[in-house]
């Protein structure tokens, strides 16, 4: 017989059995990834999934805490959910900025909240507001002599810092070239042999420089440190410090003791530190302090970054294994992008693949425009993609042309064959507003590689870019009796300078679509004729061209364009259409999928983004069937508004083919979360303005409207219901539309 402890036992080990383990109610995954880093200046939408363990979520309950800068944590709500998708915005924020950041969604029923990360609020989530490629307010390469200044401890017995090409051969710590190969850097005594920082310390300083007129801005440098040897090595520090007065008080940025002996880019955001003044310094210390050992130290390109402006690009390293493809010396950072101005010289410049030995042949590419995801490009035989198709895979491609290199069948070649390393200068720039992505496919010793992608985009000074527009108080919105209806047949709202946006009289035709006109250096765009075609009663035309006759005689402009598209082509967008038909200047694009793909250049519908430039404004089309076959998006550069005409808009969202609108909103949202957008406008306003609450479908009465304008979360929105539908669409209700498949 059993002892009784060991028959307690037994009993214990039953009762467990018949208990399942406990865990978590439900868990948070985050389907799309948490992200480091997001576009500066605009809100970020992050999908949270909640997965049911043990329990159910408190729909409501969900909170995003977030910290920007190390400031307290702020509790934003998040919208409840109909599926288990929510979307958690994170809110725009300047540039450099860094928000930490976790959620907590509560059981239902009650019970303690489950956060993520799971170690919160210990550990958060860190995303970084940065656009990846910056551009030099100020910058410094040694070439010439800027001002720096060197003093020295009065015990310093050898190694003060001087400019100079380095000459030591790196034998003893010191770099063997100044940082990227060649040219001048500062050094710790440029001599060969024995002359390393001896007996004291050294001291480089800047020259001071203005930064007053930046909102925020970092320092990039390249240092290079070794103390590695002697009887103590290891033991001193290379300091670097900061001022924002001139040089009265100084700040650390960094001790730095980690002796790699090599070029090293580190950088520091000069809020976290000091004031940007006009009183900037930054200095650079050696020493050789205590018991001696061998110190060795430099200084090369030295920057004082700010942020561009500009859409995102993604395109990294390509199958080189390193950036070898440069304009004006950079790379283009992280998201492969330089900026340069009207009318400045550009220097274009591709090395060798890194390991070979001879020059090589290379064909370098470009396309006007700037790719999205869907553009890349896989090259065969291993040799590596592409961020958008070459001129030789798609050579009726207008906007794909070959830059310089080998002469390939099917492309235009700009500048004649030539081998790496190869280099051209345009010493005039770009005489307008334009965008261009490169990529190019070098030959190594044994292979085909691929480069970096770099897009280039010319932008004029912040005069010639429109400011921010405005929405009226109030649209035209019917009378309920038309017959003492007293509203113009059109409203024309200025929505700034260059951008107008039409809504009709919706006595005249319940649907009181909206239509959009922007207007460019070459020529204007009409999205949309509306839905009367008698001018008498409403005139579409005569409306358009007063605008744009307006326009161009105060903009100096005597020869002028204006084409009229659509974002889509049922009845109530292109009833109008007769009454531009024949005009003068006048392109009038047809409404059938094939005649918009002919008329934008797209080749691949609907997967290709494609550009359209206005003249120093540039579009980008986008097309989205589902809706209607030949519906399209228009991102507009200068508003970053994105048009969505009946695909997303404030009422009734109807779907004639659901898998393709599907995929569709999904690509859209996609696109808008890299574009910043500002505002989503459909074409319809058909929602009250109590959430939820729509108008009765064909009512010409609506004196309570929502606003017209959306958000990208909005759209992210309407993904998340979509897919949570699944294979089963039906009819739902949301605050801002209601979605008909």
């Amino acid at each position: 017989m059993l002892p009784l402890r060991c028959r307690a036992c037994l009993v214990l080990l039953a009762v467990s059995a018949l208990v399942p383990a406990q865990g978590p109610a439900f868990t948070l995954s985050f389907p799309n990834g948490v992200p480091t880093e997001v576009l500066p200046d605009a809100p970020f939408s992050v999908l949270v999934r909640v997965t049911p363990h043990v329990g159910q979520v408190e729909p409501s309950s969900g909170a995003l805490r977030i910290s920007v800068d190390g400031a307290p944590f702020q509790v934003m709500a998040i919208p409840s959910s109909m599926s288990d998708l929510y979307v958690v915005t994170l809110p725009a924020v300047p540039c450099f900025t860094t928000l930490s950041w976790y959620v907590t969604f509560s059981p239902l029923g009650g019970g303690s909240p489950i956060v993520a990360p799971g170690t919160a609020p210990s550990t958060t989530y860190v995303t970084h507001a940065s656009p990846g490629s910056l551009v030099a307010a100020w910058s410094d390469d040694f070439e010439t002599d800027l001002g720096w200044t060197v003093t020295n401890s009065p015990t310093l017995s050898d190694g003060a810092w001087e400019r100079g090409i380095p000459i030591g051969g790196g034998d003893r710590g010191d770099p063997a070239t100044a940082f990227g190969g060649s040219g001048y850097c500062y050094l710790t005594d440029n001599v060969d042999g024995n002359s390393d920082v001896d007996g004291g310390s050294t001291t480089l300083t800047s020259p001071v420089i203005d930064v007053s007129g930046l909102t925020d801005a970092r320092i990039s440098v390249a240092i290079w440190y070794d103390n590695v040897q002697g009887p103590s090595a290891g033991q001193d520090t290379f300091e670097i410090e900061i001022s924002d007065d001139g040089g009265a008080s100084w700040a650390s940025l960094e001790s730095y003791n980690q002796s790699v002996g090599m070029w090293v880019v580190r950088s520091y955001r000069i809020a976290s530190f000091v004031s940007l003044s006009n009183l900037l310094q930054v200095r650079f210390t050696a020493s050789d302090l205590g018991s001696p050992s061998i110190v060795e130290a430099g200084v090369d390109a030295f920057r004082i970054e700010v942020c561009p402006f500009g859409p995102p690009f993604g395109a990294g390293a390509g199958t080189a294994g390193a950036d070898i493809l440069f304009v004006n010396g950079s790379a283009g950072g992280l998201r492969r992008q330089v900026q340069v101005g009207l009318d400045q010289p550009i220097t274009l410049h591709l090395d060798q693949a890194p390991g070979t030995s001879l020059p090589m042949p290379f064909a370098l590419f470009g396309m006007v425009g700037i790719p999205d995801a869907s553009a890349q490009t896989t090259l065969p035989y291993g040799i590596g993609d592409m961020a958008f198709a070459p001129c030789s895979i798609a050579p009726f491609d207008p906007s794909l042309f070959l830059l310089a290199g080998i002469t390939i069948p099917g492309c235009t070649t700009v500048y004649p064959a030539a081998t790496v390393p190869w280099t051209v200068s345009l010493p005039s720039g770009v005489q307008m507003e334009q965008q261009y992505t490169f990529q190019g496919v070098v030959a190594g010793d044994n292979a085909l590689y691929v480069t970096n992608a770099v897009a280039v985009e010319s932008v004029g000074t912040p005069s010639s870019i429109p400011g921010p527009g405005a929405f009226p108080a109030q649209w035209i919105h019917g009378s309920a009796s038309c017959g003492s209806n007293q509203d113009p047949p059109i409203q024309v709202h200025q929505y700034n300078a260059n951008t107008y946006i039409l809504r009709q009289n919706m006595c005249a035709n319940f649907e009181a679509p909206f239509i959009y006109l922007l207007l460019g250096q070459q020529r204007a765009i009409l999205f949309d004729t509306g839905a009367v075609s008698n001018a008498s009663t409403m005139p579409t035309q005569a409306t358009v061209q007063g605008i744009v006759n307006q326009w161009t005689a105060a903009s100096g402009i005597s020869s002028y364009e204006l084409v009229v598209a659509h974002l889509h082509g049922h009845g109530d967008h292109v009833a109008g259409d007769g009454q531009f038909n024949g005009q003068p200047n006048t392109t009038v694009v047809g409404t059938s999928t094939a005649s918009v793909q002919s008329f934008f250049g797209i080749t691949n519908w609907p997967n290709q983004v494609v550009y359209y430039d206005l003249g120093g404004r540039m579009l980008e089309i986008v097309p989205i069937p589902g809706h209607q076959s030949a519906h399209i998006a228009v991102y507009d550069h200068d508003t970053d508004i994105l048009l969505t005409g009946d695909s997303l808009y404030p009422g009734f969202l109807f779907i004639s083919n659901f898998g393709q609108y599907v995929e569709s909103i999904n690509r859209l949202a996609n696109f808008a979360q890299l574009r910043g957008v500002s505002h989503v406008l459909g074409t319809h306003i058909e929602m009250t303005a109590t959430p939820g609450v729509a108008y009765p479908y064909g009512t010409t009465y609506q004196p309570n409207e929502r606003v017209l304008e959306l958000g990208s979360g909005h759209l992210l929105e309407l993904q998340v219901a979509l897919n949570a539908m699944g294979s089963n669409p039906s009819y739902l209700a949301l605050d801002h539309f209601h979605i008909w498949p």
